[in-house]
C-alpha cells in the first residue's frame, strides 16, 4: 500500500468514526442539532474512530431512507468519495423526493437499457450496492472523480458536474 492510499484510508477511518459516534448520539438523544450540512460534517469528523463495517445492515437506522441513513450506508459499503455520491443521490432524486426514488428505491437514476426502464430495488440500500457494482467498479484511482463521472457520461445534463460541486461545497462548508 503506497503513502497516498494509507493517507486516504486514515482519512476514511477518521470519517467513519466521526459518523458512527454522532449517529449514536443522534439516536440516543433523539433529536438533531444544526443543519444537515453541519450534522454530516460532525458525523464525518467522528468516522475515523470506528469501523463502519461494524454497522449492521439491518439496523433500524438504515430501514428508513433519509439523508443520515444514506450517508451511513455509503460509508458502510465503502463507497468511494461518499460526499460526491451523496450529492449525486440528492441531485438525482430531488433530495429523496422523486418518483423513481420512492417507487423504485433507485437513488442514482440507474437505467436498464434492455427493459427501457429504471432499475427497481426491493430496498434503497440495494441501490447503493448497484451504484458500486455498475458505476464505481469502472473508476481508476488516479483519475479525479468528477472527471470520471463526466468521462463515463453518467448524466445527460451538461451542468451535472457543476451542480454536484455546488452540493458538495455546501456540505463541505464546515470544514474550511
Amino acid at each position: 500500500m503506497d503513502k497516498e492510499q494509507r493517507i486516504l484510508y486514515s482519512i476514511l477511518g477518521f470519517l467513519i468514526g466521526t459518523f458512527i459516534g454522532y449517529t449514536i448520539l443522534f439516536i440516543l438523544v433523539g433529536k438533531s442539532y444544526g443543519s444537515l450540512e453541519e450534522r454530516l460534517v460532525q458525523l464525518e469528523e467522528r468516522l475515523v474512530q470506528e469501523d463502519s463495517t461494524s454497522l449492521d445492515p439491518n439496523d433500524s437506522l438504515l430501514k428508513e431512507l433519509n439523508e443520515e441513513a444514506l450517508f451511513v450506508e455509503l460509508v458502510r459499503q465503502k463507497v468511494k468519495y461518499p460526499h460526491i455520491v451523496f450529492a449525486q443521490a440528492m441531485l438525482e432524486t430531488g433530495y429523496l423526493s422523486s418518483d423513481v426514488c420512492k417507487n423504485y428505491n433507485n437513488l442514482f437514476g440507474l437505467y436498464n437499457s434492455r427493459t427501457k426502464d429504471y432499475y427497481k430495488f426491493d430496498h434503497w440500500t440495494e441501490s447503493v450496492t448497484a451504484y458500486k457494482d455498475m458505476i464505481q467498479y469502472r473508476y481508476g484511482s488516479d483519475e479525479e472523480y468528477y472527471s470520471f463521472l463526466k468521462r463515463i457520461g453518467h448524466a445527460e445534463d451538461t451542468k451535472y458536474i457543476t451542480k454536484l460541486k455546488k452540493i458538495v461545497a455546501k456540505l463541505d462548508y464546515g470544514k474550511r
